[in-house]
């Protein structure tokens, strides 16, 4: 075990210098996106004991009563503040982004451990360090550490919290959901502090508790009775608490707890958001469509895949009116950019036929992903950095469905190393053209800009 964890950490430091020499291009010096806010903005109006930033950057606050807010959870912010007070300085968004993201892929191979049970023969090493070297390398990963905004940090902290959740399910799951009471703490606060830097994340967050209840009732039978109540109390008062926590923070900002701001919100769609855009049911085909059918364009300059970009206009010319917006920033079939994500459309039931409980952790994985899907997709947008919402879970998926086809030679390691390097060939695609839109589109001049182009 302590094998293990000393090979976490040089994991870790590992995917920290090459994601920072990446992002900075190997200067090693942050810079900011000068359009948006920045959660360090938030630490410091947090510091001066304040709810409100003292900038005023042209996009993405909410400004209300002369005050402007960020729209997003509070956590990154509050991670910052022990740096704020001991140094009276804070931590760069990309910096931020760079040591959620070496969490997360971390965490990756940590929990492909607990996919496959330890006495499994047939679930070569091999394959996990495929799997892990994709994930760490692929353009989706990249595309996150290539752009310092505060909606890359968001969506990266609460995927890093959320996968120490899912990393504590699963081993809880392999012991007959008994966790100690330590488990149940940490599970419960991974949970809370998920939602409290992406509030979308309540969905999965909701169904990874449900899990873990109703695997618990499940096995209380094989287990005293108390440890059952103990573990259910310590997540859920976690839980109670830090969500009554973040609804009195919207309370303090806008007057009331189930406002979350978005009327207030400055941005390209402000007057779709006021007439209840944001969320739209009929949004749902268009993001669908986006991130799983739609095939980019093949051209004949580097880098040889050219992704959409285009806000769309939907009106009605006759009958009842209608009016519909739909954005799509880079984004294109994820099957496109990482074939071996395909391999988690492996019908599951046949998993049943090669380890017992491999069914169950499959469907768990399944309806994470289902979940986290079905939060950004009734959206106004649809936008590369969502995948990472999904991407690790499905790859997961992915993984345990090539162990299973590797065991039963249905499919060769060379085809799956095939696979994996043509994800890491096309889905390098991503980072490039957003090098080009971004500098574009925000004014983000990135530092790989004058390597690559």
């Amino acid at each position: 075990m302590r094998f293990v964890r000393l090979k976490a950490v040089w994991l870790f430091l590992a995917i920290c210098v090459f994601y920072t020499a990446w992002m900075t291009g190997l200067t090693f010096n942050f810079s900011e996106c000068e359009m948006f806010p920045n959660y360090a903005m938030l630490a410091d109006g947090f510091a001066n004991g304040h709810l409100f930033i003292q900038a005023s950057p042209p996009a993405d606050t909410m400004l209300k009563d002369g005050n402007r807010y960020i729209f997003s959870g509070p956590v990154p912010a509050l991670v910052r503040l022990p740096v704020r007070f001991l140094f009276g300085t804070v931590i760069p968004t990309g910096l931020m982004i760079v040591l959620f993201c070496a969490g997360v892929s971390t965490l990756f191979a940590l929990i492909l451990d607990e996919l496959v049970p330890a006495d499994t023969t047939n679930a070569p090493s091999l394959l996990k360090r495929l799997f892990v070297s994709v994930f760490i390398f692929n353009g989706i990963s990249l595309f996150m550490v290539t752009i310092p905004s505060i909606h890359h940090e968001s969506i990266s902290a609460a995927m890093f919290f959320l996968m120490i959740a899912v990393l504590f399910l699963l081993k809880t799951h392999n012991h007959g959901y008994r966790p100690t009471a330590g488990t149940s703490i940490v599970i419960g606060l991974s949970l809370s502090l998920s939602v409290g830097c992406r509030f979308s994340y309540a969905y999965a967050v909701a169904l990874i508790f449900v899990v873990l209840v109703f695997g618990m009732l499940k096995s209380s039978y094989r287990s005293a009775k108390w440890e059952v109540i103990r573990s259910f109390l310590i997540v859920g008062s976690i839980g109670v608490v830090s969500l009554c926590l973040l609804l009195w923070y919207n309370y303090l900002r806008f007057g009331a707890i189930l406002d979350f701001g978005m009327s207030y919100l400055e941005s390209l769609y402000q007057s779709y958001f006021l007439n209840g855009g944001y969320f739209r049911y009929d949004h749902f085909p268009y993001n669908l469509w986006s991130l799983f059918f739609r095939v980019p364009q093949i051209v004949s300059e580097f880098p040889y895949i050219k992704l959409p970009a285009y806000i769309l206009q939907v009106r009605s010319i006759g009958l009842n009116p209608y009016f519909l917006v739909n954005t799509n920033e880079l984004t294109v079939s994820v099957f496109c950019l990482t074939p071996i994500s395909m391999l988690a459309c492996v019908p599951c039931f046949s998993l049943k036929s090669y380890w017992d409980d491999g069914l169950t952790k499959f469907v768990i994985l399944f309806g994470i992903v289902a979940v986290q899907i079905f939060s950004v997709a009734f959206t106004v947008a649809s936008i590369a950095r969502y995948y990472y919402d999904f991407i690790a879970l499905m790859m997961m998926m992915a993984f345990m469905a090539t162990v299973h086809l590797r065991a039963t030679n249905k499919i060769s390691t060379g085809m799956i190393a095939f696979l994996g390097g043509i994800s890491l060939f096309l889905s390098f695609a991503l980072p490039m053209n957003a090098l080009m839109f971004y500098a574009k589109f925000i004014e983000y001049q990135s530092p790989l800009l004058n390597i690559f182009f």
